[in-house]
């Protein structure tokens, strides 16, 4: 190092004492023609040559920094006239230096890191830099067109991360445009080989950043994609010219999905309009017995015309199941109906028990019940396709499951003072949100129902003249038509508001629909935020979360709270439950909501029913249960000290004391000794309330219908005077206390429950 530093510093004074002689000449007045003819300058370009090519670069920058500005000039026009090649070529060696770390690649640029200076003025000497500066660029540009020629990614990868992206592009574009499209096709094709969708920012990356089809690659595109793809518009676009085409092709050749058992992975195909979606399904983990097993049952759901999205869905809750017996070291089975009900059961308890880094637990339980029916499904399907013998019993349909519908949250209807403020701030929404919400709440449809409409979902009822709204149900659209009804559910739209959104929706889209060939109106196109050209854009459907999200920012931005100071959190189906508490609660029957809303059976609609006056009475309605309570006669209400009444009424609200026929709640105390009533129709301990009127009517019209058929009995056994029967008055009287209690139910909610609305 020490030797280094003193020849570098023999160099510079040899150096200066020629400068210092031509300087003396050039103060004495001599011309640069004259200082040119002098010995000494001839020694000076004698050592330029040698700095030029042993690329001493320091050295040079000293000479023309002690340099006056005649000498300057002298060393210019020798540097033109009889080193130009010698020096492009000294030029030419920085600018590799510059490629080499990365650095941006200019003539100003270049200029300073030879010189040391910032600006600098035309002339013969900054022309030879330009020149130095394009046969550099030549030089990669040939490297490059050689690259794409060979396909060869790894050195367009290392040119692409040396380069500016507007220089690379324009280094190619226009005249080797072909080479560049083949090369971005050739990418694309090993992308959809490996079983991805064709996207113009996987193919960006593909091409020219990473190899997206190692394993071990994990995608994270790196900043100014859509910043940079603008530069290279002029030319027309060749990466999405490229990615239209293969995205054109793709869906093509992948309308259909075909899966082969014999694969190892599956790639399932969802199509979103205009957009696919590939759906990965990787089986090689999987023991050999139980993923043949596997296959086979997916296979047999594929048959049946289960879609992509829950041929995945089974696939992971089975998983769940398959990567849990791995992890147990006392399950080691070849097929899952070796498993007896032990280890079902531990595999069950295992689940329950995972936790996340965080320490949260990892499945909620209706997560893991999916994954036990699951099993439960399979292994049915496994010992029917084995013919298994009918001893055989199959140990997840033992497992007793936690009912989740109760140890889930429970979704609640939207309260009136949360519908009011929705209603105002709604408007800073985009249009397509205030649409999507305002049907969901007046109709009560599912939120991937509205996202499905289509153009012509608006029917004109000329005897009616009302409009009424068609729609396909798809969650239940297979069992209709397992029943014979028809695939579209239709109901009536009574307010003008809604049939107009729906109008604005359906005109709004038009453009949209035409250009992608569709008939659904709740439609976008991809892109526009990132400022995408036309070309690589395309129409896709609205997602629930598209819905979902902004409408949650914008209470969290308006801070609209529930009645404890909460912010309140939105979910889709709220506006379902909302509109069936509106129904019920102004009369309609069970019967209109079922209709309404779409349910195949009243089952379903009654445990609308019972959900939503349960949550009425815990939070809007607590007034009304209050006034229910203080009615319970004073006898009763004596049993109790004031903390066990307190834990009374939280029994209530919880359930814990429900009567076994569901029409109330019992509120005897333990003093009060065991219950000799047979039914609690009439006892002085029976609470009931509003919520309990669906049952009262169902024993009510039970009752009736039992009286009729005991009086045809007794008329047809010729029994005249039946009616003055005990037995016969008995049942009477029960008829009566339900129409009494279903009277005064009926009249206490119209009381109470209009100074809440």
């Amino acid at each position: 190092m020490n030797l280094e530093l003193e020849m570098c510093n023999n160099k510079i004074l040899n150096i200066q004492e020629v400068i210092n002689v031509l300087e003396k000449e050039c103060v004495k007045g001599k011309t640069i023609k004259q200082i040119k003819t002098l010995g000494h300058f001839s020694t000076l370009s004698h050592k330029l040559l040698q700095i030029f090519k042993e690329l001493d670069y320091q050295l040079y920058r000293y000479v023309m920094n002690s340099s006056s500005f005649k000498l300057k000039k002298a060393i210019g026009q020798v540097v033109v006239q009889e080193l130009s090649q010698e020096f492009i070529y000294f030029v030419e060696q920085m600018c590799k230096c510059h490629y080499e770390l990365g650095k941006e690649i200019s003539i100003k640029g270049i200029y300073a890191s030879i010189r040391g200076l910032q600006s600098f003025t035309s002339g013969p000497v900054i022309e030879l830099y330009e020149l130095a500066y394009h046969n550099f660029y030549n030089k990669i540009r040939q490297e490059l067109i050689q690259s794409l020629l060979e396909f060869n990614k790894e050195a367009i990868h290392q040119i692409w991360s040396k380069l500016r992206q507007t220089i690379f592009f324009e280094l190619l574009l226009p005249e080797n445009e072909v080479p560049l499209i083949n090369y971005l096709k050739h990418c694309g094709y090993e992308i959809i080989e490996f079983g991805y969708t064709i996207t113009w920012q996987k193919l960006w990356l593909h091409s020219f950043q990473a190899d997206m089809t190692d394993e071990n690659h994990i995608i994270r595109p790196s900043g100014g994609i859509v910043r940079e793809i603008r530069p290279f518009k002029k030319y027309g676009d060749p990466i999405l010219t490229v990615v239209s085409e293969l995205r054109e092709e793709q869906l093509n050749n992948m309308d259909n999905n075909v899966l082969n058992t014999k694969d190892d992975v599956w790639k399932l195909v969802e199509k979103n309009i205009e957009v696919l979606r590939i759906i990965k399904l990787n089986f090689k983990s999987i023991p050999f017995f139980i993923k043949k097993g596997l296959k086979g049952y997916l296979h047999n759901w594929f048959e049946k015309g289960e879609k992509a999205r829950g041929i995945q869905q089974r696939f992971w809750n089975l998983m769940r199941i398959i990567n849990t017996m791995k992890e147990l070291d006392n399950i080691n089975v070849f097929s899952m109906l070796e498993l007896d009900k032990y280890q079902v059961q531990q595999i069950f308890s295992h689940l329950q028990n995972q936790k996340k880094k965080s320490g949260d637990v990892k499945y909620k339980m209706v997560t893991i019940n999916g994954s036990m029916t699951e099993a439960r499904l399979f292994l049915d399907w496994l010992i029917e396709r084995n013919k298994i013998a009918t001893h055989y019993s199959n140990p997840f349909r033992e497992l007793i499951l936690p009912n989740t519908r109760i140890d889930s949250d429970n979704i609640p209807y939207i309260p009136d003072e949360i519908v009011r403020q929705l209603q105002t701030a709604i408007k800073e929404c985009p249009l397509h949100i205030q649409h999507a919400w305002l049907i969901m709440m007046n109709t009560g449809l599912r939120i991937s129902e509205v996202l499905k409409l289509e153009k012509n979902c608006l029917e004109w009822d000329i005897k009616e003249k009302i409009f009424y709204l068609k729609y396909i149900p798809h969650k239940i659209l297979r069992y209709r038509r397992k029943i014979g009804l028809d695939d579209y559910n239709k109901i009536p739209i009574l307010d003008p508001i809604v049939v107009n959104y729906i109008k604005k929706q359906i005109d709004n889209t038009e453009f949209l629909r035409q250009k992608a060939n569709t008939n659904y109106i709740f439609i976008r196109l991809t892109g526009t935020k990132r400022k995408l050209h036309q070309s690589a854009q395309r129409v896709i459907a609205y997602t629930g979360s598209d819905i979902e999200a902004p409408i949650n920012r914008l209470i969290r931005r308006n801070k609209i709270k529930n009645v404890d100071g909460e912010l309140w959190v939105y979910s889709h189906h709220q506006c379902r439950k909302t509109l069936a508490t509106r129904l019920l609660t102004e009369g309609a029957s069970i019967q209109e909501t079922s209709q309404i809303l779409g349910h195949l059976t009243e089952k379903t609609t009654l445990q609308y029913y019972e959900d939503i006056d349960k949550m009425k009475i815990a939070q809007l309605d607590r007034t009304l249960f209050e006034a229910l309570f203080d009615e319970i006669q004073t006898e009763v209400i004596k049993a109790y000290t004031k903390d066990e009444l307190n834990a009374l009424k939280e029994e209530i609200l919880q359930g814990a004391r429900e009567t076994p026929e569901g029409h109330g709640t019992c509120l005897k105390h333990v003093s009060f000794g065991p219950c000799k009533k047979k039914s609690c129709v009439g006892c002085s301990l029976l609470l009931t309330g509003p919520q309990k009127l669906p049952m009262w009517k169902k024993l009510y019209h039970e009752q009736k219908e039992y009286i009729e058929r005991l009086a045809t009995y007794h008329s047809e056994q010729g029994n005249a005077n039946y009616e003055e029967y005990r037995e016969f008055q008995a049942e009477n009287h029960l008829l009566k206390t339900y129409e009494d209690t279903i009277k005064k139910l009926e009249s206490f909610i119209k009381e109470r429950v209009k100074p809440h609305e």
